[in-house]
């Protein structure tokens, strides 16, 4: 037998010209800054301008999908400078564009002094025996609900120990005393608009051991109607619409302005944190998901879309300790809850 002892040059991979390189580098390049003008204008137009209200209500993750074949191209290339643009561009989708948090539990206790649930049940869509189950498991202090309906009053804080006030679609439930309750008229007079497409509000007084404090349940006025339409209507009723919750909105903080006392509110805003009109009328409230939330937070989740419309807000006198998205419950929404403690 003879043996070949002679010696063998390594297989070196191929090599890619440069002018693919460049070409590769260019879309990567190209791919960041369109991605970060996405988040732009989506930060300066949504909840302004009509197109920018879409694209910051509409589903995020069809613009991360370049990234699956950007990634692979410029690995198999070995092109360490598309690398690192690559890399670049999936953090600004992740992070502003997708709205990916990283936070640590707060130092605070275990659970923290108050524990508060808020979800927009859609009315006859929930599905109850869910809800209560998940609600025993977490065992809230104060629930929060919009979307109201008497259907689930026999499946809903039945039991003893529960306190329930209703004001309109809102619903409040908490483990201790209710006080006073006070609506707030935000909804308009335009006999053009259902009942659904206007938003609404009230402050209910709870009173803790350690003293009162004022939650607000709110539910601002839903933009569907204006983005089924927009397509035929050129984006009139949703330009409707988001003057209808800029006005809202200035009204219910008008209202905060003037209540004394700690302050929380919880619900269902129909916008997003990165909007505009969310920055303007709630700047100086702590949100609780963006405080001490890890993951993307979705709480509406219909179909393709999937955003974070529903939040927990808290004034200075008040830490957030851990704030978390329940499950499913059939409702479109998902339960938001938050523990809080007070300074």
């Amino acid at each position: 037998m003879i043996i070949d002892t002679a010696p063998r040059t390594p297989i070196e991979p191929a090599r890619v010209s440069r002018p693919k390189r460049r070409i590769l580098a260019c879309i990567c390049i190209s791919y960041l800054v369109a991605t970060v003008g996405l988040w732009l204008f989506m930060r300066e137009f949504g909840d302004r301008w009509w197109p920018g209200t879409l694209l910051l209500l509409a589903p995020r993750w069809p613009f991360a999908l370049p990234l699956l074949l950007l990634w692979p191209w410029a690995l198999v290339t070995r092109s360490w400078r598309s690398v690192g643009v690559t890399a670049a561009a999936t953090a600004a989708m992740l992070l502003p564009v997708m709205g990916f948090q990283v936070n640590l539990k707060s130092g605070g206790s275990e659970r923290g002094q108050l524990r508060l649930l808020t979800c927009n049940i859609h009315r006859q869509h929930l599905d109850a025996a869910r809800f209560a189950a998940f609600i025993a498991e977490v065992h809230p202090d104060i629930v929060a609900l919009q979307g109201w309906s008497d259907m689930h009053q026999e499946a809903l804080f039945t039991e003893p120990g529960w306190e329930v006030h209703r004001q309109g679609e809102l619903l409040l439930a908490s483990r201790f005393p209710i006080g006073d309750i006070r609506p707030i008229k935000i909804a308009d007079d335009d006999p053009e608009v259902v009942a659904g497409e206007k938003g609404s509000a009230a402050v209910f007084e709870v009173r803790l051991p350690q003293g009162p404090i004022h939650v607000v349940s709110l539910h601002l006025a839903s933009p569907h109607a204006g983005l089924n339409e927009m397509w035929t209507d050129r984006g009139q009723k949703l330009t409707g619409n988001i003057e209808r919750r800029w006005r809202e909105s200035a009204h219910v903080r008008e209202v905060v302005e003037h209540t004394k006392g700690t302050l929380l509110l919880a619900g269902d805003f129909n916008t997003v944190s990165e909007s505009p009109l969310f920055r303007e009328h709630w700047e100086g409230f702590t949100n609780a998901f963006s405080d001490r939330g890890t993951g993307l937070g979705h709480t509406y989740l219909v179909n393709h879309t999937q955003i974070r419309i529903d939040h927990i807000l808290a004034d200075s006198s008040c830490q957030f300790v851990r704030c978390w998205v329940g499950p499913d419950v059939s409702a479109a929404h998902r339960p938001l809850v938050a523990d809080i403690d007070f300074r």
